[in-house]
């Protein structure tokens, strides 16, 4: 799943525009999303950014997160089919 089509699914997800969207994706490039401190860092940078409150930007964090744990899921499921064809 490319940058495009996973900002495209958070953006149905949240119901953000595409200029809330960018700034979202702005925050999620600034930190590496794995680990406590940027979980704390990515939401920090979204309420800062679009001016939500603490329950819609962890909302937001959340929707991200889901979507590219799946993203990931799909690509670890592709990989082991292609692995059983050879």
């Amino acid at each position: 799943m490319n940058e495009e089509r996973v900002l495209e699914i958070i953006r149905e997800k949240t119901g953000l525009s595409e200029e809330q969207i960018d700034k979202v994706n702005e925050v999620i490039e600034e930190h590496f999303v794995i680990g406590k401190n940027n979980k704390d860092k990515i939401i920090d940078g979204i309420k800062e950014k679009l001016g939500f409150d603490d329950a819609k930007a962890d909302e937001i964090y959340n929707a991200v997160m889901e979507v590219l744990g799946n993203g990931i899921f799909d690509k670890v499921k592709e990989f082991f089919r292609k692995g059983e064809a050879a």
